[in-house]
Formats: structure tokens, C-alpha cells, sequence
């Protein structure tokens, strides 16, 4: 997942720079999550897709089950 923060001044619409749009290749109709922090700066992170989520649902899965395949042979 990738992750950019931009700094905006107070106002009434985000504009996201274009620069962003391009680094987290968003294409029209894509989502993207956005989170605003406590120093006025907004986390603009490009949402997952359904096999992504998936994935890492997955890898979480297979983590949990190696560290207590690690802790039972310990």
C-alpha cells in the first residue's frame, strides 16, 4: 500500500496535486482512503482492491500460524 502525505491550508475543497494522483496511480474511479492527521496534513492512501484485501488477509493468516507453530515448538 502506498502512502503520501500532502500539506493543505484551511479551506473549503481538498485539491489533491497531481503529483500524488500519479505516484499512487490512481485512474478515474479508483478509491482511496484519506485521514487527517493532527498536524494538518491529510494521509492520502489508495484504498485495496478486493484481491488485495483478500492477500492480506491471507498473509495475516499465515503469520498467526507460523509464530504459533513457532511458540508450540519452542
Amino acid at each position: 500500500m502506498q502512502k503520501t502525505v500532502v500539506r493543505i491550508k484551511l479551506g473549503g475543497v481538498l485539491r489533491i496535486p497531481p503529483a500524488v494522483i500519479l505516484r499512487l496511480g490512481l485512474k478515474p474511479g479508483s478509491k482511496i482512503d484519506i485521514k487527517i492527521t493532527a498536524n494538518r496534513t491529510i494521509e492520502v492512501t489508495k484504498a485495496l482492491s478486493r484481491r488485495e484485501r483478500r492477500i492480506a488477509q491471507l498473509r495475516e493468516r499465515l503469520r498467526v500460524a507460523l509464530e504459533q507453530r513457532r511458540i508450540a515448538e519452542a
